[in-house]
């Protein structure tokens, strides 16, 4: 069941804060503030610095906390701070690394628009009440 967005709680713009407020709604951790006593780090570095991009390589403990507390996995907040900083590498090269052979162009972006189109539809199941 999701939970509406608390009044106030400014909607994140990072992908490490689109993940730690899905993360939130499931749980239903209310506020920022209320996450942060939870994690036990100080009022305002998740809120204020992580969510806004203002620290782009936290603490491996603090991400380490938040997957235990949101019950996510801790790569997961590994790779949106990537994507937060533009090092992802291209799908060609992060396919074909992972798969041990060469793979075309082509193929990965075909994997990629396959991923896209997984993540809107768990995306919308996740909206509906």
């Amino acid at each position: 069941m999701r939970q509406a967005m608390t009044p106030g709680r400014r909607q994140p713009k990072t992908k490490i804060g689109q993940l730690i407020d899905q993360g939130m709604r499931r749980q239903g951790i209310p506020s920022w503030h209320k996450l942060e006593e939870l994690c036990d780090v100080s009022q305002g570095y998740i809120s204020a610095h992580l969510i806004e991009g203002r620290i782009q390589s936290p603490k491996e403990e603090t991400l380490r906390r938040l997957a235990h507390v949101l019950g996510q996995r801790v790569e997961e907040y590994r790779a949106a701070l990537l994507a937060d900083r533009n090092e992802l590498p291209a799908p060609v090269y992060y396919f074909s690394a992972h798969l041990g052979e060469s793979v075309d162009e082509r193929a990965a972006e075909l994997v990629m628009e396959l991923l896209e189109e997984l993540a809107r539809r768990k995306s919308r199941r996740n909206r509906q009440p």
